[in-house]
């Protein structure tokens, strides 16, 4: 253990502590419950204490999302005095319901249906507000549940209800796909131009396109804009024309009160201290993969860079990072592609939207890559089971902690059980492809700058892989459009992944280890992102 991973550990360990006491701070009550006798949402229910809202925001989650991702506007629309309901549907977050759009939509409905029974929400006093592909169920449910506003924020391609929702306000990233930017312009189109008079929120055919400078598609989410232009929005729909003192012991709306939910800080407070809190783990991995490979007594040093011996240790099968192995990878991930445009290997075994196509890719890139070498390989390559239960020990450890703290309050990181069977049946269908990459990227060298050197090839791998998919996207519209919308954080997972991997292979000297820490990772992300279906 070094000093300096130990000096890293305590500022990480600080930043924890300091973001776990400001998720603490926050003055919401949360209730976790189940809706519906078919789809069984899970839901999550925002409250200040103290207050008994009369009126109600239902918030729907986008495609590969799930309901934690939308707290930051829950918790804002909490503070303003409603109600809020966050759904998770069908393959997504907590639900173990397999996805369809369709289903997405009856399973709204029914949670809505469920809610109106029950007297929870009056839908003259509630707002829907939903993102991608939750915006286009939120105006959809138009039809069944007229209410006093929705909101859509980056609506996804839709067929428009038979009416138009009651004070529809649409978000349009600057930076979003042309095919989000078309569908909010049909939904314009279709409403006639802007109406945002008081007259007009008091007939209920408001209606406004906003476009959102310097915004993504995922960024819309967390937006201060959107989240304060959605507050007001949604707070004149309740207002106008209301005359009627309130009955004692609810909660009415003014724009002073407004005023004073939009300057509050304790959500943003809760989110920032999640990101830090989320930071400070990511510092105490490389002290967590010391003592890791302490405890079973395992240690890269004293292995040369560049063995000789095809013996002894796999590295000498490394192959130099040059043009003709970013040739080979070329070759190899567009075969792929291609392949499965007839087939998708391990949709039958893991039934994940998207999750599966990028499994089966990984494969079958191993395959093609390694299957000429494979006696050498064999032959060549040494277990050291210390080092694999390093590995093991070490990739549970990291994404058990990550996932807990991610879902706490940024994002359902945690796997439930139907997500459970399909990472560990991930994992050896995985390694293949990371012992290949491995192999090609070589040992870890001390210069700093061939360290750079090689960083950057790794990351012109994975950005062949990327180019391969928008390839068979663009050509055969296999609507695989997640790998698309996804990159972002697709690519700073493969960071993350390459700095843990690194760690673990300067710690143990072992490629194998490396490979294995990568499947794991890598199942996880796979299994905990994507729908299920």
């Amino acid at each position: 253990m070094k000093r300096r991973e130990i000096v890293l550990a305590l500022i990480g360990a600080l930043l924890v502590l300091y973001g776990a006491k400001q998720i603490h701070r926050l003055p919401i009550n949360i209730r976790q419950t189940t809706l519906g006798a078919t789809c069984h949402t899970p839901v999550t229910i925002f409250q200040v204490p103290g207050t008994k809202p009369k009126s109600a925001v239902i918030l729907f989650h986008g495609l590969s999302a799930n309901r934690r991702v939308m707290s930051y506007l829950g918790e804002k629309f909490a503070l303003a005095g409603f109600r809020v309901y966050m759904l998770d549907f069908p393959g997504h977050g907590d639900s173990a319901e397999p996805f369809t759009f369709a289903r997405a939509e009856e399973c709204a409905t029914e949670a809505i249906g469920t809610l109106v029974r029950r007297g929870e929400i009056d839908p003259d006093k509630t707002a829907l507000i939903g993102h991608s592909m939750g915006g286009a169920i939120a105006i959809r449910l138009a039809d069944q549940f007229p209410t006093a506003a929705t909101i859509a924020i980056s609506p996804a391609p839709l067929v428009l209800p038979h009416r138009m929702p009651s004070n529809l306000l649409i978000f349009s990233a600057q930076f979003d796909l042309p095919l989000l930017k078309g569908a909010a312009r049909q939904i314009s189109s279709a409403a006639q131009g802007n109406r945002t008079q008081d007259s007009d929120f008091l007939e209920r055919r408001a209606f406004e396109l906003k476009q959102v400078a310097y915004a993504t598609h995922s960024s819309l989410i967390v937006d201060w804009r959107v989240r304060d232009e959605s507050l007001e929005w949604v707070v004149r729909g309740f207002t106008s024309g209301q005359t009627k003192p309130e009955a004692p012991g609810t909660v009415s709306f003014s724009f002073s009160e407004l005023n004073h939910a939009r300057h509050s800080s304790a959500g943003e407070r809760a989110q920032t201290g999640a990101l830090i809190g989320f930071l400070g783990l990511l510092l105490m991995l490389p002290l967590a993969a010391s003592v890791i490979a302490a405890a079973f007594r395992v240690s890269g040093a004293g292995i040369p860079a560049s063995a000789s011996s095809a013996t002894t240790n796999p590295e000498d099968l490394s192959h130099p990072a040059t043009s003709t192995s970013l040739l080979h990878w070329t070759v190899a991930s567009f075969i792929s592609v291609c392949v499965m445009t007839l087939a998708v290997p391990l949709h039958p075994i893991l039934r994940i939207l998207t999750g599966d196509y990028l499994a089966s890719l990984l494969l079958l890139v191993a395959a093609i890559l390694w299957a000429p070498e494979w006696k050498r390989l064999k032959s060549a390559v040494i277990f050291n089971p210390r080092a694999l239960s390093a590995a093991l020990v070490l990739g549970f450890a990291t994404f058990l902690s990550l996932g807990a703290w991610l879902n706490w309050q940024l994002t359902d990181a945690w796997l439930n059980g139907p997500r459970w069977w399909r990472f560990t049946i991930m994992i050896p269908l995985l390694v293949p492809y990371f012992f290949a990459e491995e192999i090609t990227l070589g040992p870890s060298p001390e210069s700093r700058a061939h360290r750079a050197r090689r960083f950057g090839f790794f990351l012109a791998l994975r950005f062949i892989l990327w180019l391969a998919c928008l390839f068979a996207l663009v050509t055969t519209r296999n609507e695989q459009i997640l790998i698309l919308l996804m990159a972002v954080y697709m690519a700073a997972f493969s960071i993350f992944q390459r700095l843990g991997a690194d760690a673990l292979r300067r710690r143990t000297g072992s490629l194998p280890a490396a490979a294995v820490f990568d499947a794991i990772l890598a199942a996880w992300f796979l299994a905990a992102v994507f729908p299920l279906t």
